[in-house]
């Protein structure tokens, strides 16, 4: 597998051929046209990740889609409806995160051969950080609790940093970088 992580830089140009400048882009985004499409032939998967504005332009167009036949996931984080994506035309939800369309009518489908699998999920941003939260909570349930209210198997004395308001023997060593 090959990856490629693109910067503004890499997908837009400005349309009078001036040097990119990002903080000019996001005032002007309007005089800037998308360059993804020179990308988009060798991709079988377009993750967009991307604050989109309306002036902006659309990342490709529904028209050039044709060219685009190694594509088969595109994952649209921004899921701006009617906006950079032209093939993100609703949103999904975890629950049921995927619609596909076919690839020559664009035009959404049950079929999965030879489509193109959108998945637009609107709230999928505050759902990150819902899972880091639930991992972290099931791994101090699992292994933390058990050694505080049971038997220590040395790892909460190794992780403790102060008891009794005083750095613990293998924390000393800060106090030197404590001011009287």
């Amino acid at each position: 597998s090959i990856f490629c992580n693109l910067t503004t830089a890499d997908y837009v140009n400005h349309k009078n051929g001036l040097n990119f400048n990002l903080q000019h882009f996001i005032n002007h985004p309007s005089e800037y046209i998308s360059k993804l499409e020179q990308y988009l032939p060798y991709a079988t998967m377009l993750i967009s990740a991307h604050y989109w504005d309306p002036k902006s332009p659309v990342l490709f167009k529904k028209e050039n889609f044709q060219n685009l036949k190694n594509l088969k996931v595109i994952g649209d984080i921004t899921c701006d409806v009617n906006g950079s994506i032209p093939t993100t035309f609703k949103s999904t939800t975890i629950t049921n995160p995927y619609y596909y369309i076919n690839k020559k009518t664009l035009e959404e489908t049950k079929k999965l051969n030879d489509s193109l699998a959108i998945m637009a999920v609107d709230n999928l941003p505050s759902e990150l950080p819902k899972d880091s939260s639930e991992e972290f909570g099931d791994a101090i349930v699992k292994e933390i609790i058990p050694y505080i209210i049971g038997k220590d198997d040395g790892r909460i004395k190794k992780a403790t940093i102060i008891e009794n308001g005083y750095f613990c023997s293998s924390y000393r060593y800060l106090n030197d970088y404590i001011s009287s």
